[in-house]
């Protein structure tokens, strides 16, 4: 509050209605503090912050940013308030920092600028990574679009048909969807929805084979992993918000940026690899929600993604026409995708071939 109290009128004059909601305390509504201002109270921001060194949200941030504060930028929003430094304060880790060898592993960084500006390498290391030549790719994934196969296949009957429980299914099916409130959705139709503190017993559950319910988790796009029978069903259900305010006023300065649609691109990846985790596992994967879509049919994001995920969309838009086809001689759409994915998960011959030959 004492934050808010003092940028009050700058952020007033920016919109005096978003500002309202801002101190209403909606979480949706957001604006940021003009460098100018902030600048000016760097002493009154650094003095309130101070007051409150003991709180949960400043404790173990103050140290990373007391250094760097007329170097950082700071968004309000009805629910918080946060300030993040232009660049990470990487020399305070001194294990990092200071270290000889650093080995980075991803399959989802397609920006090497991150790379030298957020982790501090060196040029010359992005020039010359270590490449395994001999690298196959890892797993195997149907990546279809419902809506496109017909426009009866929208969001609303995915979730309907998808996320009720199944007796004794014996493969794990999970929705992924970018905040608690798309979740609900699932949630009313009959799916799990777990909660931060109960999540990863739910995980459990479903790598030990109880995967009789349908389960939506809320913007967790990483760090969850679903391998083989845990998940056979992979639903990514409308596009990745930004997860912090920066990101959030980023996208909406710079929709369509190239900063904005690699980081989305990057979401969408490791979203879609929560379910492959090796050479030999297999996934059929739902796209849905019709900014999802969108996103995906852009064709300036599309080459942002990796190669291997761009050729799998590709295969996916390719079985969109055959779908059509089935559906134009008197077959139901919904038969259709259902019987798209069967061919993935019951391993069809056809598929297994067609896969190998245009991967």
């Amino acid at each position: 509050a004492p934050l808010l109290a003092l940028f009050s009128s700058d952020l007033k004059e920016q919109g005096a209605g978003t500002h309202a909601e801002i101190e209403q305390g909606e979480y949706k509504p957001f604006l940021p503090v003009p460098y100018w201002t902030w600048t000016e109270y760097q002493d009154n921001v650094a003095a309130i912050l101070a007051k409150h060194l003991n709180t949960d949200e400043i404790k173990y941030a103050w140290r990373l940013i007391k250094g760097t504060l007329q170097y950082s930028t700071c968004i309000v929003s009805g629910a918080s308030i946060e300030i993040e430094p232009h660049l990470p304060p990487l020399e305070l880790f001194g294990s990092y920092a200071k270290a000889t060898h650093r080995v980075f592993m991803s399959a989802t960084v397609t920006n090497d600028a991150f790379l030298v500006k957020g982790l501090g390498l060196n040029p010359t290391s992005i020039e010359n990574p270590l490449i395994d030549k001999n690298e196959r790719w890892s797993g195997e994934k149907m990546i279809l679009i419902p809506s496109l196969i017909d426009s009866s296949l929208d969001r609303d009957l995915i979730i309907e048909k998808l996320a009720k429980a199944v007796p004794k299914r014996r493969f794990g099916v999970v929705a992924i969807t970018p905040s608690f409130k798309r979740a609900e959705d699932w949630k009313g139709a009959g799916a799990v929805l777990p909660t931060t503190t109960t999540i990863w017993t739910t995980i459990e559950d479903l790598r030990g084979g109880k995967c009789e319910q349908t389960v939506v988790i809320a913007n967790r796009y990483d760090g969850i992993d679903l391998p083989d029978r845990a998940c056979r069903l992979l639903i990514l259900d409308s596009k990745p918000q930004g997860e912090t305010l920066t990101d959030r006023w980023t996208e909406d300065c710079r929709a369509e940026s190239e900063v904005t649609l690699i980081r989305m691109a990057r979401t969408v990846e490791q979203g879609l690899g929560r379910s492959v985790r090796g050479e030999k596992d297999y996934c059929a994967i739902i796209i849905t929600g019709s900014d999802l879509v969108k996103l995906l049919r852009h064709k300036k994001t599309r080459d942002y993604f990796s190669a291997q995920t761009q050729t799998q969309i590709r295969i996916g838009l390719d079985i969109i026409e055959l779908a059509k086809e089935e559906i134009t001689s008197g077959k139901e759409p919904y038969e259709v995708l259902r019987d798209l994915i069967n061919q993935c998960l019951r391993r069809d011959a056809g598929w297994k071939d067609y896969y190998e030959q245009v991967r």
